[in-house]
């Protein structure tokens, strides 16, 4: 019988920041979190740049448009935090290579798409992916810097997650404007380069990126899972079907109420669980309170409730003012860009 290897159990027991060999390269791995992150949310919002070429290639309707745009966001919104416990339970590193592995699925469906119902199956896949992908990031640099360094790599995380929902418009446009000297690409290719992206990434985390993974071993919760899914979809469905079906029709109540019930029991819920999800007291710090609204309702993390202004101004842009794709994207997007990685930086 093999008897264990006391070193090897010893280097088990080191936390990832205290490492020689993990210390040395942390920011280089913050730099391939940060492009995870950015590659994330990136995935938001730089379609809506590409709809009028979509509607006049597959000729959707508006409301294909819309579950286009949109079934990436509720899919990755409902999951979040079931994949974060999942992660944390078995792993983050096999929890982000798994979420890479799926956004890369996604995008190869949605570059060979011909059709709406093969689009939106491809951003919800790639929703799934990035569901698992976000917070595992979060979670490795966490382990793999000091607490008095945390602080910074996180506000460096944050700020190039800002900057992907400005990015995003202005990297598709660039690829689906024609220049002098490059072409102008299908509108394909805002999922052929998240795939190439991720197919990076996926090999830099396989390489570089340490396992590590929740120590006390905390059980998953099912029914809090379910609830946060159940409620988080239906508050997005409410929120997206509200304007086009009317915010009084019997379809948007419906979904309303269930988002209620669901969110609310999800509260109750987490509030009497031993090992909760999302531990309600988190919520008791005013400083994570303001930080979490605040943030919350920023375009940056709930792109849906931006998504009707952003939609009519670039199509009226670039139909009715006859302005370049990558214009329209760049006036809306620069300046928020820059702010986001200057905050980030500091």
């Amino acid at each position: 019988m093999t008897e264990p290897d006391p070193q090897a159990a010893a280097t088990a027991d080191v936390a990832l920041f205290e490492r020689p060999e993990i210390y040395e390269r942390r920011w280089f791995l913050l730099g391939i979190m940060c492009l995870t992150v950015t590659m994330v949310v990136m995935s938001v919002s730089g379609l809506n740049v590409a709809l009028p070429s979509i509607q006049e290639s597959i000729a959707a309707t508006g409301t294909d448009l819309q579950w286009i745009v949109d079934s990436y966001a509720i899919v990755f919104a409902g999951l979040l935090l079931t994949a974060g416990a999942i992660g944390d339970r078995f792993g983050r590193k096999g929890a982000l290579q798994s979420g890479l592995v799926l956004f890369a699925f996604g995008a190869v469906i949605g570059a060979v798409a011909d059709d709406v119902p093969q689009i939106i199956t491809s951003r919800s896949v790639m929703g799934v992916g990035a569901a698992f992908m976000m917070p595992a990031t979060l979670s490795i640099i966490t382990a793999v810097f000091a607490p008095h360094e945390r602080t910074k790599a996180i506000a460096i995380w944050a700020g190039f997650a800002g900057a992907g929902g400005a990015l995003g418009p202005l990297v598709v446009g660039f690829l689906i404007t024609e220049w002098w000297i490059f072409p102008a690409y299908s509108w394909t290719a805002a999922f052929v380069v998240n795939i190439i992206a991720a197919v990076l990434v996926l090999i830099a985390v396989s390489i570089y990126s340490p396992r590590s993974k929740d120590a006390e071993a905390t059980p998953l919760d099912p029914v809090g899972s379910v609830l946060s899914i159940v409620g988080l979809a239906a508050l997005l469905y409410g929120i997206i079907e509200g304007p086009v079906r009317g915010w009084t029709s019997t379809e948007v109540m419906v979904a309303f109420i269930v988002a209620a019930f669901g969110l609310v029991g999800f509260v109750m819920w987490e509030i009497r669980k031993e090992h909760p999800m999302l531990p309600m007291q988190y919520f008791r710090n005013v400083g994570f309170s303001i930080g979490s609204s605040s943030y919350g309702g920023t375009p940056r993390s709930m792109p849906v409730l931006r998504r009707f202004p952003w939609r009519s101004r670039s199509s009226w842009c670039h139909h009715a003012a006859q302005r370049s794709v990558l214009g329209t994207a760049s006036r809306r997007s620069s300046r928020p860009a820059l702010s986001s990685l200057l905050q980030a930086l500091r």
